[in-house]
């Protein structure tokens, strides 16, 4: 049932009663508007708990809408966030579980003096707590929040203040190149012996994998390559 069939089903003393609590029946006007209406025909039918960014609510994807809401928070018309709070909307999801991830980031920041989570693969487990919490699991799941434009703007700037890392292959590039630009400034050229290792970096190899991928290589990444003559011989 939508939201304006209940408009017409119920008896005027329930539409009263709903009406002394704040329910607005505004017919769907657009997109947000509805969104809007199936929750609060969602929260009509008591199912609160169960709202997720999975849910979805006759048809419509619900948990997509509220996720969008979320992230947009920011930017959303003074009247369509105000409807939302007068719901007792919750704008930041799984707060307990954020903070968590969040604390345990920092202590390992401050224990290893970096933000470089070790990720696991099929031979090793990614990085677990002494006390059993899987912290690489929870900076892929943030990374991942954020590449699908779910993370909101507060969260990713509370972790940008942390150093996270939100891009480890990127990353990991520019701090081979940062490490071959000390190189080549302090000898004149970029001819780095295999085994050479730069400040526990093993400029070497990194150098042998730029030569052997070279294809899949930005542009940009070529051109910083080029400045620091170097050779893919």
């Amino acid at each position: 049932m939508t939201i304006l069939q209940f408009q017409y089903e119920v008896s005027d003393n329930k539409k009263r009663e709903l009406k002394e609590l704040g329910f607005e029946w505004a017919p769907v006007k657009d997109a947000w508007d509805a969104g809007f209406s199936h929750l609060q025909d969602f929260l009509l039918n008591d199912e609160i708990t169960q709202l997720n960014t999975q849910t979805i609510h006759n048809g419509y994807n619900l948990g997509g809408w509220v996720s969008d809401q979320r992230n947009k928070r920011e930017h959303l018309e003074p009247d369509k966030k105000k409807k939302l709070d007068e719901l007792g909307f919750i704008w930041v999801a799984n707060t307990a579980a954020w903070d968590r991830g969040v604390s345990e980031f920092k202590k390992f920041v401050e224990e290893f003096g970096h933000s470089k989570v070790p990720q696991g693969n099929k031979i090793r487990e990614g990085y677990v707590t002494p006390d059993g919490y899987k912290l690489s699991n929870w900076v892929v799941k943030a990374r991942q929040s954020r590449k699908n434009d779910k993370l909101p703007q507060q969260q990713i700037e509370e972790l940008d203040r942390l150093g996270f890392i939100w891009d480890p292959r990127t990353h990991a590039w520019e701090e081979g190149f940062n490490t071959l630009l000390k190189f080549y400034t302090r000898e004149g050229h970029s001819n780095v012996p295999v085994s050479q290792i730069e400040d526990g970096i093993k400029l070497g190899q990194w150098i042998r994998y730029q030569r052997r991928w070279q294809k899949q290589l930005s542009s940009a990444q070529k051109s910083k390559l080029r400045k620091v003559d170097f050779t893919w011989e």
